[in-house]
């Protein structure tokens, strides 16, 4: 897209010039509805910005840019587990340094419940998880974070290369619980709260097709060389869910039991941007 603001000589061979003084001139550009949200990552981005070129004759051009922030919609409503809670027990052995039974320092038993799956950011992510510590250690570390990993996809340009695209995925943690804590041993404690989910792009990134985005909550025990890690899929899209939920009942051990091996603001804008 062009735009000239001047004063034409068209067949006099007059130079062409600007008055003097402070213009403006308004524009409008429709986006595509199928560009992708805005990004930033380590090893790849997308990034919009609006370019001005004043051309001048006989000198440099002057050139302008300033970016802008493209939001493309996801509605968690058409997510299909979006009020679906999360809930999940874990049962796990502690173990000291070495690998024999005589090394058993007990167990523990860590419950999490999240009151759905689908956000948008902004919104508050309501949690409840609670420890039975039956080890002989003081548990002094609890980690709970969202994941984004973000996969990215390049082609090598060499000459004896493949063509097949090589994949590389950069993790980026966002914490969700920022307490310390202290559970002596033989004592059991629980812990409920809400955070935000911060401002990042939607599950996915539609329309890009060299990165793609997805996200997990984990809820991280540590006891001496065995922690409790618990890990789900979550959703992240634009639009929040409609509808009633509420935080669940955790399953029983009997009903589910995981072990430790099977386990990157408010951004609502009133219309898409394209």
């Amino acid at each position: 897209m062009g735009w000239a603001g001047a004063q034409h000589a068209e067949d006099t061979g007059e130079s062409v010039k600007h008055p003097q003084g402070d213009f403006s001139y308004p524009f409008s550009v429709q986006l595509g509805a199928d560009m992708p949200c805005s990004y930033e990552g380590k090893k790849g981005y997308v990034r919009y910005c609006c370019e001005a070129v004043i051309t001048r004759p006989w000198k440099f051009n002057e050139t302008f840019r300033e970016p802008f922030t493209v939001i493309r919609h996801l509605d968690c409503n058409e997510f299909a587990d979006a009020l679906n809670p999360i809930a999940d027990t874990v049962d796990q052995k502690v173990e000291g340094l070495c690998c024999c039974k005589c090394s058993e320092e007990g167990s523990m038993t860590v419950k999490i419940q999240i009151n759905k799956t689908a956000f948008v950011p902004g919104e508050p992510l309501i949690y409840e998880f609670s420890v039975d510590n039956r080890s002989q250690n003081v548990i002094k570390t609890i980690d709970f974070i969202l994941r984004q990993n973000a996969t990215f996809a390049g082609y090598s340009d060499r000459m004896l290369s493949s063509g097949k695209p090589h994949f590389h995925t950069k993790k980026a943690s966002f914490k969700l619980f920022n307490e310390k804590v202290e559970i002596p041993v033989n004592q059991y404690k629980s812990f409920k709260g809400a955070a935000t989910i911060p401002a990042i792009p939607p599950t996915g990134l539609a329309g890009c097709n060299i990165i793609e985005i997805d996200y997990n909550v984990i809820l991280f025990v540590e006891n001496s060389f065995t922690p409790a890690k618990f890990k789900a899929p979550v959703f992240i899209g634009t639009i929040p869910t409609t509808g009633e939920y509420q935080i669940p009942a955790p399953p029983t051990t009997d009903d589910k039991a995981l072990s430790a091996n099977d386990i990157g603001l408010s951004l609502q804008p009133s219309a898409p941007h394209g």
